[in-house]
């Protein structure tokens, strides 16, 4: 059996869906730095601030935030360990890989969307320090463990 949910709102469904990848893989890379369950969960508390935040400020419905596309769909991604984007976070976190997206075959969807998401927040003028973590990290720019510590001063 399945339970469902519906919406209207379409470009808010798929934005989720791009939004919960990214985080995941955000959270990989934290939880690589930190592996307590306190802190994994403050993280995600994050990251789903920083979600809607977002989502308000491009004046989307607000009933979205507690659809399964949203808050289920993310927690899903975010924490379970086969989540593909998830994994890949702790592989870059713990240095296993370091562009595993460019060199496999296995596709890794918050990768490559995230630069989009980056570019939709500068056009809107939104600030979202979690998704510019994991794209600067994925970019080359920052190291983990620095970036973490610098996200921790910056989080919503």
């Amino acid at each position: 059996e399945f339970v469902l949910d519906f919406s209207d709102d379409i470009r808010a469904v798929e934005l989720c869906g791009v939004l919960k990848n990214v985080y995941a893989i955000g959270t990989g890379m934290w939880d690589s730095v930190y592996g307590n369950h306190n802190e994994h969960y403050t993280f995600l508390n994050m990251c789903y601030k920083e979600m809607c935040i977002f989502l308000r400020a491009i004046s989307l419905d607000e009933g979205i935030f507690t659809k399964f596309c949203c808050f289920g769909d993310f927690n899903l991604t975010a924490n379970v360990d086969k989540s593909r984007n998830r994994t890949l976070g702790l592989m870059v976190g713990k240095k296993i890989v370091k562009t595993p997206y460019l060199e496999s075959g296995v596709t890794f969807e918050g990768s490559r969307s995230v630069k989009g998401i980056i570019e939709l927040a500068e056009n809107h003028d939104i600030d979202m320090p979690i998704a510019r973590f994991v794209y600067d990290v994925l970019s080359g720019n920052n190291n983990v463990r620095e970036s973490v510590d610098m996200l921790i001063r910056k989080a919503p």
